[in-house]
């Protein structure tokens, strides 16, 4: 069950990197990490590994930035560019091989940016399709880069990079495509025009255009994110209504409109390994609201404050990272857990920040503003406990009854029927049944009480702990 932050009584602590704790909402610990600039006012983080290590761009003078590589072990590493002063990042996987591009000279009359790959201390040039720009947004732990690259006639191509070569991987006939998401199987999502001018939703699987199409004719795609499974979610835009757009799942052969909230537009924009989307949808009442899209279900995760926000990435966990605007405009960001509801994070003293990643460590990345309206790139670490398991606790205080001798193990043994059905429910995700259990053993503690087999307080501890657990089931 589902729980909002105004109706769960939490304690959280904020551990700034500084080293001082502040509390501010939940038994939810964040501990936020500036992790500085390069030496000169700015950086920005793009992408994040399972680590935490982290990759973005910084300037190290004035109109010159550099591609960076940060840990907490070694700190921000200034990786340089290609040759020019300009650099830009997109990807990192688990191996911390880096991807983007940059300018490739200093020189004005060479205005050639490149897709490169940075590993092992060694920025190599990925080259192009034969034009003059190529950018790479991603790469998996096998090392395949994929991107886009202007061709020796001016068009834009999706590529696959591996194994030393960059591979035209062609369109759906018109005369572009782009490659955004590589998945660690080798699937590659991305767009494609038609012969007819449509831009269509499209995956690379083993050498494989597969057209993955739109939500009808007259839209075209977005795709954004795929999980493990070849499952994609993105959005379609209504071609003649640009107002109308449509979070969508496109799960092959099927595209499939996952609706809004009301009103005109919704976008997805993450998928996780279990089939949960999130995303962000219209109201009727014209507010944007994050969402959850659970099966058949499209749940509405509210806003701390304020007139609009969206949900941005879901990881395994089901650990949810967003952001929002408050009502004096100001840019915030929350994460949302099923157990916790929504919980603001911290930011650097600035009115601005953004989320750019969730990995499974339950650790995001972000930028923000600082007091002095520098950019700075930062990381929040989320430890966030498991709930207890309240048919334990309950048996836990029965054992400890027995010890003092104020029950006999004979009438204890009484308790473990409902108890036991109680637990078998809670596995089953069945909560009034789990409800039921619970109310039972309420019922049986009630009658040895009045039989005087249980004391008054013994009684009233074990009754408190299962109206607690029947309230935390939402009974």
């Amino acid at each position: 069950m589902r729980k909002s932050i105004g109706t769960l009584m939490v304690l959280a602590f904020v551990i700034i990197a500084f080293g001082f704790a502040q509390p501010v909402s939940a038994q939810i610990t964040v501990e936020l990490i500036d992790i500085g600039t390069l030496g000169y006012k700015h950086s920005i983080a793009r992408d994040m590994n399972n680590l935490g290590h982290i990759a973005g761009m910084s300037p190290v003078a004035e109109h010159v930035n550099h591609v960076f590589l940060w840990t907490e072990e070694t700190g921000m590493m200034d990786l340089g560019t290609l040759g020019g002063n300009f650099g830009e990042v997109f990807g990192i996987n688990d191996l911390d091989q880096i991807v983007g591009y940059t300018r490739i000279s200093t020189d004005p009359s060479i205005t050639d940016f490149h897709a490169f790959l940075w590993s092992d201390g060694v920025m190599t040039d990925l080259g192009t399709l034969g034009g003059t720009l190529s950018m790479a947004y991603d790469i998996n732990n096998l090392g395949q880069v994929v991107g886009y690259s202007k061709t020796a006639e001016g068009y834009n191509h999706a590529f696959l990079y591996e194994n030393g070569e960059m591979k035209d991987l062609g369109t759906l006939g018109g005369t572009s495509s782009f490659a955004r998401r590589i998945n660690e199987v080798g699937q590659i999502i991305g767009q494609s025009r038609t012969a007819s001018g449509e831009e269509h939703a499209v995956m690379w699987e083993n050498g494989k255009l597969i057209d993955l199409g739109t939500l009808g004719p007259g839209w075209y795609a977005r795709p954004i994110a795929i999980n493990e499974l070849g499952q994609v979610v993105g959005y379609c835009v209504d071609s003649s209504n640009q107002i109308i757009q449509h979070a969508t799942l496109w799960d092959y052969p099927r595209a499939i409109d996952l609706g809004t909230l009301g009103g005109m537009f919704s976008s997805a924009f993450d998928i996780n390994n279990l089939g949960q989307i999130v995303g962000g949808s219209h109201t009727e009442d014209y507010k944007i609201h994050p969402v959850l899209w659970e099966g058949k279900d499209m749940i509405d995760l509210g806003v701390i404050s304020g007139p609009s926000g969206t949900a941005r990435f879901i990881n395994d966990k089901g650990v949810i990272a967003g952001d929002y605007l408050t009502d004096t405009g100001e840019g915030r960001n929350f994460i949302w857990t099923e157990q916790y509801g929504n919980i603001e994070l911290p930011n650097i003293g600035g009115t601005r920040s953004w989320v750019y990643d969730l990995n499974e460590n339950n650790q995001i990345l972000g930028y923000a503003q600082t007091a002095t309206l520098e950019s700075h790139a930062i990381q929040w670490t989320l430890t966030i406990p498991q709930p207890e398991d309240p048919v334990s606790s309950i048996r836990e205080e029965i054992d400890e009854i027995i010890s003092t001798g104020d029950l006999g193990a004979n009438e204890a043994n009484a308790f473990n029927g409902p108890l036991t059905g109680a637990e078998h429910q809670i596995e089953k995700d069945n909560t009034a049944a789990a409800i039921n259990g619970f109310n039972a053993f309420i019922n049986q503690v009630e009658a040895f009480n009045k039989a005087g087999k249980i004391s008054n307080e013994d009684a009233a501890t074990l009754i408190g702990m299962a109206n607690e657990a029947i309230a935390a089931l939402g009974g």
